[in-house]
C-alpha cells in the first residue's frame, strides 16, 4: 500500500500509481513527506524550484529532521533540472545541500523529469520493497564477540534503537529478557526511549508470526 497526503491528488501521481501501475493508494494528511510506501519509506516530492527555494529559506533540513525523528527511511525526489529554476542560487550551494541530505542527513536524493517520471520511480521503490519482503536474509555487518557488545547488537535489531539507547536500556533492566518483558511505561522512563519505539519493540516481541504475505503493516507515527 501506498499513502498519499490528499494534497498530492492535484499532481495525478496519486491517480497514476493506481490505475497504471495497479498500487493500493490511500488518500490521506501526512505529519512527514508526501508518499509513504509501505510502512516505513517516506517520500518527499519536490519541483526543481521548490528545492531550491527550500534551501534558501531553510525548510529543507527541517523536513529531512522530521523524517529522521520518524525512525522511518526517507529519500526525496527532485523534479526538473535544479541548475536552472530560475532562482538566484549559485550551483555549488545547491551540490552543497544535496551532499550535506546525502551523507550527512543519509536521505538519498533522485532525480525525476517530471511528474509521470516519479510515478514511475515510486512505482519502482513499491515493487523492490514488496518483492524483498518475499526472502528472509542474513544480517550483515560485524559481529561483536564481548558478551555485553553482543546483547547490544540484538538490541539494535529494534527499530530506532542505537548503540547509546541500547546500553541504557540494558543498564535500566539488566538483560535483553528484562527489557523484552517490561511494559511500555517502564520502557518510555529510560532517556531517549519514546512511547513510538517502544510500542514498535512490544509489538514485534509479541505479535505472532503470520507469514510474510499476511504482514499487517503500520506506521502512526508519520501518518495524521
Amino acid at each position: 500500500m501506498i499513502k498519499a497526503d490528499y494534497r498530492e491528488a492535484a499532481s495525478g501521481i496519486p491517480g497514476m500509481l493506481a490505475a497504471k501501475y495497479g498500487l493500493d493508494v490511500v488518500s490521506m494528511r501526512l505529519k512527514t513527506g508526501d508518499y509513504i510506501v509501505g510502512d516505513d519509506v517516506i517520500v518527499e516530492r519536490k519541483s526543481a524550484a521548490d528545492f531550491v527555494q527550500s534551501v534558501i529559506d531553510g525548510r529543507l533540513f527541517m523536513q529531512a529532521a522530521r523524517i529522521k525523528k520518524s525512525t522511518a527511511a526517507g529519500i526525496y525526489i527532485v523534479e526538473g533540472d535544479i541548475y536552472n529554476s530560475g532562482l538566484a542560487m549559485h550551483k555549488n550551494a545547491i551540490k552543497g545541500a544535496i551532499v550535506s541530505l546525502s551523507a550527512i542527513w543519509k536521505i538519498p536524493v533522485v532525480f525525476s523529469e517530471n511528474t509521470e517520471d516519479t510515478g514511475f520511480i515510486i512505482s519502482l521503490m513499491a515493487n523492490q520493497k514488496y518483492a524483498a519482503v518475499d526472502e528472509f536474509y542474513n544480517r550483515t555487518g560485524r559481529r561483536p564477540k564481548q558478551f555485553f557488545t553482543r546483547q547490544a547488537y540484538i538490541l539494535q535489531g529494534f527499530p530506532g534503537i542505537g548503540p547509546k539507547l541500547a546500553r541504557a536500556l540494558l543498564e535500566s533492566f539488566g538483560s535483553i529478557e528484562g527489557i523484552v518483558n517490561a511494559d511500555i511505561k517502564a520502557l518510555t522512563e529510560v532517556r531517549g526511549m519514546g512511547g513510538i519505539k517502544a510500542g514498535k519493540m512490544k509489538e514485534l516481541v509479541t505479535k505472532k508470526y503470520a507469514g510474510v504475505d499476511n504482514v499487517e503493516k503500520v506506521n502512526d507515527s508519520v501518518c495524521g
